[in-house]
């Protein structure tokens, strides 16, 4: 299922995974070069990022999905946005599961609303001291999108969540049919209770 979306080439680097045709140390070096100019890194700087775009490359290859590598100048700090597409919804059970991973805090839950996607959900956690996951599901009609930030510095969380959400409101899947209303009840998937995460 092709995932079609828009991003700003000053904060993001699309990982190409398998639809690159070039050795993969080929296109980190470009791609390095090009970034690194464009916010004045040094060399120690750019021979870390070309490291790190080929062990993401790497991972990327015959994996479902699309992969961002997104900077925060403000921070200097570096996270993977993950989404994948899959072709059938998503029990309560499963949602609940992929909202709240391993974490040491209890999710942040928060509705999100994309125009090509409907209504979703995002999941914020403390995965470690410092640093935290941000995860979104959006169900649509037999099919659902997930989007996933694994781990980002706390001090990062927000922008990585207003530029995935950015990224992901610009989202566009052929044949996509949207829940007419939310497809997310905070009481049913999290029956212990609210306990101030949920923020509407």
């Amino acid at each position: 299922m092709d995932i079609a979306f828009t991003y700003d080439a000053q904060t993001s680097i699309v990982i190409p995974g398998d639809a690159l045709t070039d050795d993969s140390g080929n296109w980190a070096r470009t791609a390095a070069a090009e970034f690194s100019v464009a916010h004045a890194f040094d060399e120690a700087q750019t021979a870390t990022l070309v490291g790190a775009l080929e062990k993401a490359q790497r991972g990327a290859r015959g994996s479902a999905g699309t992969n961002l590598f997104i900077f925060h100048a403000a921070n200097q700090a570096w996270f993977l946005l993950r989404l994948v597409a899959l072709e059938r919804e998503l029990t309560d059970d499963e949602q609940r599961k992929f909202l709240w991973p391993e974490s040491i805090t209890r999710p942040q839950l928060r509705s999100h609303y994309a125009d090509g996607l409907g209504p979703g959900c995002s999941a914020t956690t403390s995965t470690e001291e410092g640093a935290a996951g941000i995860r979104w599901v959006y169900p649509g009609i037999g099919r659902t999108l997930f989007a996933m930030v694994a781990t980002v510095p706390s001090a990062s969380v927000l922008f990585a969540g207003s530029t995935a959400e950015m990224i992901l409101e610009s989202v566009r899947i052929d044949g996509w049919e949207k829940h007419s209303g939310t497809a997310f009840d905070v009481d049913r998937l999290f029956p212990a209770g609210k306990d101030g995460a949920w923020i509407a």
